[in-house]
Protein backbone atom coordinates (compact mmCIF):
# COMPACT_ATOMS: atom_id res chain seq x y z
CA UNK A 1 0.00 0.00 0.00
CA UNK A 2 1.28 3.52 -1.10
CA UNK A 3 -0.59 7.09 -0.36
CA UNK A 4 -3.66 7.42 -3.47
CA UNK A 5 -2.22 11.55 -3.45
CA UNK A 6 -4.36 13.98 -3.37
CA UNK A 7 -7.59 12.26 -4.85
CA UNK A 8 -7.92 9.90 -2.63
CA UNK A 9 -8.65 6.21 -3.06
CA UNK A 10 -6.65 3.56 -2.77
CA UNK A 11 -3.00 2.38 -4.31
CA UNK A 12 -0.09 -0.13 -3.74
CA UNK A 13 2.69 -0.77 -5.83
CA UNK A 14 4.74 -3.92 -6.54
CA UNK A 15 7.84 -5.06 -8.06
CA UNK A 16 9.37 -7.99 -9.88
CA UNK A 17 13.15 -7.51 -9.67
CA UNK A 18 16.00 -9.84 -10.30
CA UNK A 19 15.24 -10.98 -13.85
CA UNK A 20 15.96 -9.82 -17.39
CA UNK A 21 12.41 -8.77 -17.38
CA UNK A 22 12.59 -6.20 -13.91
CA UNK A 23 9.05 -4.05 -14.13
CA UNK A 24 7.16 -1.98 -11.53
CA UNK A 25 3.18 -1.31 -11.44
CA UNK A 26 1.68 0.96 -9.62
CA UNK A 27 -2.29 0.82 -9.46
CA UNK A 28 -5.03 3.44 -8.10
CA UNK A 29 -8.91 3.46 -7.40
CA UNK A 30 -11.58 4.82 -6.00
CA UNK A 31 -15.11 5.22 -5.85
CA UNK A 32 -15.24 5.53 -9.35
CA UNK A 33 -12.18 5.43 -11.09
CA UNK A 34 -9.07 3.19 -11.46
CA UNK A 35 -5.60 3.44 -12.88
CA UNK A 36 -2.34 2.28 -13.70
CA UNK A 37 1.61 2.60 -14.47
CA UNK A 38 4.19 0.35 -14.93
CA UNK A 39 7.92 1.04 -15.49
CA UNK A 40 10.80 -1.55 -16.62
CA UNK A 41 12.87 0.86 -15.60
CA UNK A 42 12.01 2.31 -11.94
CA UNK A 43 11.28 0.45 -8.75
CA UNK A 44 8.39 0.73 -6.64
CA UNK A 45 9.43 3.45 -4.29
CA UNK A 46 9.83 5.44 -7.39
CA UNK A 47 7.20 4.59 -9.46
CA UNK A 48 5.26 5.47 -6.55
CA UNK A 49 6.42 8.69 -6.16
CA UNK A 50 5.81 9.33 -9.81
CA UNK A 51 2.08 8.26 -9.35
CA UNK A 52 1.57 11.07 -7.41
CA UNK A 53 2.49 13.29 -10.25
CA UNK A 54 0.83 10.90 -13.11
CA UNK A 55 -2.34 10.54 -11.60
CA UNK A 56 -3.92 14.59 -11.46
CA UNK A 57 -2.72 14.80 -14.77
CA UNK A 58 -4.67 11.94 -16.33
CA UNK A 59 -8.39 12.24 -13.88
CA UNK A 60 -10.55 14.77 -14.56
CA UNK A 61 -12.15 16.07 -10.87
CA UNK A 62 -15.68 16.83 -11.72
CA UNK A 63 -17.68 19.00 -9.27
CA UNK A 64 -21.04 18.24 -7.89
Amino acid sequence: MVSAGALGGKAACVEEGGTANSVSMCAWFDNDSFGEIVSPTMNAPALAKEMLTVRPAVEMVVKN
